[in-house]
């Protein structure tokens, strides 16, 4: 991906979405990369009680 790009990513139900940008922000941030995600449909709670479980600590 170009520097300072943005990503979009989309897909139904279960198809594995979050966790796809979850290993890519941790890697990116592991990597000194700035991240940002949005996301609309979880909360703050949510995203990090499945990042967890992955083994991610978004915190």
């Amino acid at each position: 991906f170009f520097k300072d790009s943005i990503i979009l990513t989309t897909g139904a139900t279960g198809t594995g979405k979050t966790l796809l940008v979850s290993k890519f922000l941790q890697n990116g941030c592991l990597s000194g990369e700035r991240a940002i995600l949005f996301a609309y449909e979880e909360s703050r709670a949510q995203l990090s009680r499945n990042a967890n479980s992955w083994g991610i600590d978004f915190e």
